[in-house]
C-alpha cells in the first residue's frame, strides 16, 4: 500500500481516513434523506478522541464546512452502492461476504440482509480491535444483526488469502466482495494482485463491489479534495497512489467476470441526490463505481 499500516493509529494517516469517512457517515446518518444508516459511527468518531475534533452528526462542529458536506455526500452515495450490492448478492443466494481493508465497516451490525450470511472482515488487528472494543461497549454488545461475523486479523500485504481460509472462508461457495475505498491506496501492481487472488478465490456466481478514482491528480484539484487537508486533517494526496494502471471495468472482464460501471454522479441522480454543479459534480465524474459477477 501506499501509506504504512504497521503501527497503526486510529488518528493519524491511514487510520485517520478511515475515521473521517465514519465521520462522514455520521453526517449522513443524521439527515431526513439519509442514504445510509449507521448509529455506530457517531460512537466509533468519540471513542477515537482525535486531537481535532471531527463531526459527529448535523449540527455539530465543523460539520457545516462544505469540504464536509461534499465528503458525506459522496460517500453516502458510495456507501449506498455497496449496501445495494449486498442486497443484491444476498437475494441471489450469495451467502459470504469479505470485506477487505474493513477498517470501521460496520455492514454486520446495520444490515438485516447480513442475517444467516458469513461476513469475513479483512484488517489488522489493531483495526479490527478498536472496532470490536467500541461496539462491545454500546447498548447493542455489537450484535451483528444475525451474521456471522468473522475476524480475519491480517495486512492484505501478506498471506491473507491462507488467513481467510483459516477463518472459515469456502471457496467453493460464491462470495460477495467488498472493497470500499481501498483501490486508491494500493499501488499499480498491488491491486493487480489483489483483483487475481480474488478471482482466484472466487466460485461462479461471486460478485466484486468498488469503487476507483480516474485522472487522480486533476480529481485532487478540485476545490472539495484541493481543501480536505486543512478541514479534513487528511492529505489524499500524500496518500492516494498516482501510479498508471488498468481500471477494474477493464481488468475484471479480462479476468473473467462481467462488469458494470456507473460514475457516483450518475448513482447519486439515481438516488436523488444533488451534487451540484461545481466541486461535488467534478468529484462525482471522476469516481466510478464498479459491480462484477463471475460467469
Amino acid at each position: 500500500m501506499t501509506a504504512d499500516r504497521s503501527d497503526w493509529d486510529i488518528v493519524s494517516s491511514v487510520g485517520l481516513t478511515a475515521l473521517v469517512v465514519t465521520a462522514a457517515r455520521a453526517l449522513e446518518d443524521g439527515r431526513p434523506d439519509a442514504l445510509v444508516h449507521d448509529p455506530w459511527a457517531a460512537r466509533l468518531v468519540e471513542a477515537a478522541q482525535p486531537p481535532d475534533p471531527l463531526p459527529t452528526g448535523p449540527g455539530s462542529p465543523g460539520a457545516d464546512a462544505p469540504a464536509w458536506r461534499t465528503l458525506a455526500d459522496l460517500l453516502a452515495v458510495r456507501s449506498r452502492f455497496l449496501d445495494e450490492a449486498v442486497r443484491s448478492a444476498r437475494r441471489d443466494g450469495v451467502d459470504q461476504v469479505v470485506v477487505l481493508a474493513a477498517g470501521l465497516d460496520v455492514r454486520a451490525q446495520r444490515l438485516e440482509e447480513l442475517a444467516g450470511s458469513d461476513v469475513y472482515e479483512i484488517d489488522q488487528p489493531a483495526v479490527l480491535d478498536f472496532k470490536d472494543d467500541v461496539l462491545a461497549g454500546g447498548d447493542t454488545n455489537g450484535d451483528t444483526a444475525g451474521a456471522r461475523r468473522h475476524r480475519v486479523g491480517t495486512d492484505l500485504r501478506e498471506d491473507w488469502p491462507t488467513a481467510l481460509r483459516d477463518a472459515g472462508f469456502d471457496e467453493r461457495r460464491p462470495a460477495l466482495w467488498l472493497a470500499e475505498g481501498l483501490l486508491p491506496y494500493l499501488p499499480a501492481d498491488a491491486e493487480a494482485d489483489l483483483f487475481e487472488q480474488v478471482t482466484a478465490l472466487s466460485a461462479p456466481g461471486s460478485q466484486v463491489a468498488t469503487e476507483y478514482l480516474v485522472d487522480v491528480d486533476t480529481l485532487l484539484a478540485t476545490p472539495p479534495l484541493a481543501s480536505a487537508s486543512g478541514v479534513l486533517g487528511v492529505d489524499f494526496g500524500e496518500l492516494w497512489s498516482r501510479e498508471p494502471r488498468e481500471e477494474p471495468a477493464e481488468r475484471l472482464p479480462r479476468l473473467g467476470w462481467e462488469t458494470e460501471v456507473e460514475t457516483v454522479g450518475d448513482a447519486a441522480t439515481r438516488y436523488g441526490r444533488d451534487l451540484g454543479t461545481d466541486g461535488d459534480a467534478s468529484v462525482g465524474r471522476h469516481s466510478r463505481l464498479v459491480l462484477a459477477r463471475r460467469r
